[in-house]
C-alpha cells in the first residue's frame, strides 16, 4: 500500500513538473510576442524623447494626436487605400487564376500537365527582387508605364506559385464522385469549378490569402521603383515620409507602423480557422 501511494505521489510531481514547463513556455510565447506589440502602442503615444529614456514605461502625456497627424496631416490615409487597391486586386486575381489553374492539373487529365505543374511550382523558388529589372525594362519597352497596372500584375504572377501549390495540395482530397455527380445533372466547367469546387477550397484559400496578403501589404521595393506619383503610393512609402536625412520622428514613425499591422492582424483573426484546417489539410495530402 506504501508503495503504491509513493508511485502516485511520484506521478503528481512528474505531471506538475511537466505543467509547469508548460506554463513557463507558454508565458515566454506570450512575451516574445506581445511585448513588441506592447512597445509599439506606448511608443505610438510618448515624445520622441521618452522612448529612448523609458522605452517600456507609460507615456507621460497621452499624445492621441499623433494618430491625426500620421492619418490625415500625411497622407497616409490616402496610401493605405491605395494599398488595400494593390492588395485586394492582386488577391481576387490570384485566387481566381490559380483555382481554375490547380483544377486543371489535378482534376483534368492532359498530356504534359506534371510537366507544367512543376514549372508553375518552380515560381517558388525564383525572389521576386531577382527579376527587378528584367520586369522594369520590360514593362518601359512595351509601353505599360501605369504602376497600378504593373504592380497588381506583379504581385498576381509571383502569388501564383504558391497559391497552386496549396490549393492543389487541398484539391487532391475533393472527391471525384461530386464532380460526376455535377456533370449527370448538366452543369458545365465553369459551374463546377466557380459553384462547387470554389466553396469546397475556402480553407485552402484562406491560408493563400494571408500569405499573398503580407507579401503585398509590406512590400516596399517593387513600389519605391516603379511609383513616382504621391497619388499612387502604398502605406510602406508613405511611411519613409517620417524618416529625413538629418532627423527621424520616431514616435510617428511607430504609429505609422502600429496603423500598418491592424489590417494584418484583423485578417487573421477573421480567416483564423479557415487558416488552421486550410494549413492541416494540405499536410496530410500525398
Amino acid at each position: 500500500m506504501g508503495l503504491i501511494e509513493k508511485n502516485h505521489k511520484v506521478e503528481r510531481n512528474l505531471d506538475w513538473i511537466k505543467n509547469t514547463y508548460k506554463y513557463i513556455i507558454m508565458l515566454f510565447y506570450v512575451v516574445v510576442i506581445l511585448g513588441p506589440l506592447y512597445f509599439l502602442v506606448v511608443s505610438a503615444l510618448k515624445e520622441d524623447n521618452q522612448i529612448f529614456l523609458d522605452p517600456f514605461g507609460l507615456p507621460n502625456v497621452y499624445l492621441w494626436e499623433n494618430f491625426k497627424i500620421v492619418m490625415f496631416d500625411n497622407n497616409i490615409m490616402l496610401n493605405m487605400l491605395n494599398s488595400f487597391y494593390y492588395v485586394i486586386t492582386g488577391l481576387v486575381l490570384t485566387t481566381l487564376i490559380c483555382v481554375m489553374a490547380s483544377y486543371a492539373v489535378v482534376k483534368m487529365e492532359w498530356k504534359l500537365k506534371n510537366t507544367v505543374f512543376g514549372i508553375l511550382l518552380l515560381g517558388m523558388f525564383v525572389p521576386i527582387n531577382a527579376l527587378l529589372l528584367p520586369v522594369f525594362i520590360g514593362s518601359r519597352r512595351f509601353g505599360v508605364d501605369n504602376p497600378r497596372i504593373i504592380l497588381v500584375l506583379i504581385f498576381t504572377v509571383f502569388a501564383m506559385p504558391r497559391t497552386i501549390f496549396i490549393l492543389s495540395g487541398f484539391l487532391k482530397d475533393v472527391p471525384r464522385t461530386i464532380e460526376e455527380a455535377a456533370v449527370i445533372d448538366g452543369a458545365s466547367l465553369p459551374t463546377i469549378i466557380f459553384s462547387i469546387i470554389l466553396p469546397l477550397l475556402k480553407p485552402a484559400i484562406a491560408t493563400s490569402t494571408i500569405f499573398n496578403f503580407l507579401s503585398i501589404w509590406n512590400n516596399l521595393l517593387l513600389p519605391l521603383v516603379f511609383i513616382n506619383k504621391e497619388a499612387d503610393k502604398t502605406l510602406q512609402l508613405g511611411m519613409l515620409k517620417f524618416r529625413g536625412e538629418f532627423i527621424t520622428s520616431y514616435n510617428l514613425s511607430l504609429t505609422a507602423v502600429l496603423i500598418s499591422i491592424i489590417p494584418t492582424i484583423g485578417l487573421y483573426l477573421f480567416f483564423q480557422k479557415g487558416i488552421v484546417k486550410g494549413i492541416t489539410a494540405g499536410s496530410i495530402k500525398g
